[in-house]
């Protein structure tokens, strides 16, 4: 079974807060040693990790958070508690994910609980520096890279010095 990453970027804008850059996901295809050199994942050749991974960010984006949690509910919620526009899942089903998928469950700045994807793993986030610094402690190439990550650290740099050095920060997880 393969591994994929899915990832987000966003930043720290003077005036609004953590805003995300695009209402996407990043994707740049089955690289497992740049994977390794993120967050130690499929690390197979045992590169050295600048940085273990270490969970999304306390002031993550709304939109980000939204990606890799599900809302839960009470198991006799009312009809109107069952909202279409993002996803939710019944209090059972959340005890489920915890015991048998390593899922975590976590609270919000809306009051709401929440539950982790089940089959996502190793959530972590990282500057353009970092990252940097990452392929340099692992002996990683960045030019070696896919070309769409390329893309991405070109993206973080232009936000970077448009908003100040750390300003960006690519949030991922990874399937299994």
């Amino acid at each position: 079974m393969g591994c994929d990453i899915h990832s987000h970027l966003e930043y720290r804008h003077p005036k609004h807060g953590i805003e995300p850059v695009i209402a996407n996901f990043f994707t740049f295809g089955r690289d497992y040693n740049l994977f390794a050199t993120l967050a130690g994942v499929r690390n197979y050749d045992e590169r050295p990790v600048f940085c273990s991974p270490r969970g999304l960010p306390e002031d993550v984006s709304e939109y980000i958070h939204q990606q890799f949690y599900t809302e839960i509910i009470p198991d006799n919620a009312a009809d109107w508690r069952k909202n279409v526009m993002h996803e939710w899942c019944y209090e059972a089903q959340a005890k489920q994910y915890v015991e048998q998928h390593n899922s975590h469950i976590r609270g919000y700045n809306d009051s709401h609980r929440y539950v982790s994807n089940p089959d996502w793993h190793n959530a972590s986030y990282l500057t353009r520096a970092e990252i940097i610094d990452s392929s340099a402690v692992s002996n990683y190439k960045l030019s070696s890279a896919p070309p769409e990550f390329q893309m991405v650290l070109d993206f973080m740099d232009s936000i970077d010095r448009r908003f100040g050095s750390g300003a960006s920060r690519i949030v991922f997880c990874f399937d299994n």
